[in-house]
């Protein structure tokens, strides 16, 4: 099958036609169809997600990060001590004050 006529017998009249499959296979011809006018530009354009999603991951990710560090932090005692109980890794974590507890919670957030 010439590509150029894209198998249209040699007798009909015309110029042949001239697509984006020249030289292309069957499987290509198929699965990548041709796309309309202006495509290329739709393709390029940037779209943002919508504003209450960005706050979303701008704010509301650090604040739930900052606010489970004190179990981070007893979950970092606990891979060293196997025998203390949750309260006691808790109690350990808050041991010099309530703030104490907060301790590396800003690293994240900043």
């Amino acid at each position: 099958v010439d590509q150029r006529t894209w198998g249209r017998p040699a007798h009909v009249d015309g110029p042949p036609m001239v697509t984006h499959y020249a030289g292309k296979s069957r499987i290509w011809r198929r699965c990548c169809p041709p796309r309309a006018a202006g495509a290329n530009e739709k393709a390029f354009a940037v779209k943002f997600p919508d504003t209450p999603l960005i706050l979303a991951g701008a704010l509301g990710g650090p604040i739930c990060i900052f606010l489970t560090t004190p179990l981070r932090n007893a979950l970092t005692l606990a891979s060293q001590d196997a025998q203390s109980s949750a309260w006691e890794l808790l109690a350990n974590v808050f041991q010099a004050g309530f703030a104490s507890g907060w301790t590396g919670g800003w690293a994240p957030v900043q």
